[in-house]
């Protein structure tokens, strides 16, 4: 949805205002060259998508950082209910932009179940479910790890299947090109 140019600006990828959230927040803002929508977009991009500067900060610092960054000093902007619905959609396009996303979040949900599993250790079997829980979790410190190992053998594998071949009389074809 974003992309940060060589200059350093942020920039809309095309296609951004087909999504409804985005183009209520276009449509609400009444300036004629949009300054509103482009600093509400800037301040959400640095305070919510995980390839901002500030996004291993902790999350109130983050949002200062970000709401100084993105808006004027004289403004005194706050979040409208069509912002907020805007962003929850911009998290959600960004989960689902990010394999990495997503999987994180699917192990923030094996937690949850994991810590409603084992709530209370003296119940019946409380033990052997703490040993399995310490096993989990040496399983998931692995998982970076194995996700890493995937696409270094997606590129691999992908680097074979579309190398360029030399065909009779020294013309490069790709694999899926006729002779």
């Amino acid at each position: 949805m974003f992309v940060v140019g060589s200059d350093n600006k942020l920039r809309i990828r095309e296609g951004v205002l087909i999504v409804k959230e985005f183009k209520t927040l276009w449509d609400g803002d009444a300036s004629e060259d949009k300054r509103v929508f482009g600093a509400e977009l800037k301040f959400m991009y640095l305070s919510r998508h995980w390839e901002s500067p500030y996004w291993g900060m902790d999350r109130k610092k983050r949002i200062v950082e970000s709401h100084e960054q993105a808006f004027p000093k004289d403004w005194h902007w706050e979040a409208s209910d069509d912002y907020d619905a805007a962003a929850v959609e911009f998290d959600r396009l960004q989960v689902e932009a990010n394999p990495q996303i997503r999987l994180l979040n699917q192990v923030r949900g094996w937690f949850g179940q994991i810590g409603r599993r084992y709530d209370d250790p003296d119940e019946e079997g409380g033990l052997k479910k703490v040993i399995d829980l310490k096993e989990v979790m040496e399983i998931l410190k692995t998982l970076p790890e194995a996700y890493d190992e995937c696409n270094e053998l997606e590129k691999k594998v992908m680097a074979k299947n579309f190398q360029v071949i030399k065909a009779v009389g020294s013309k490069d074809i790709g694999h899926f090109e006729k002779v």
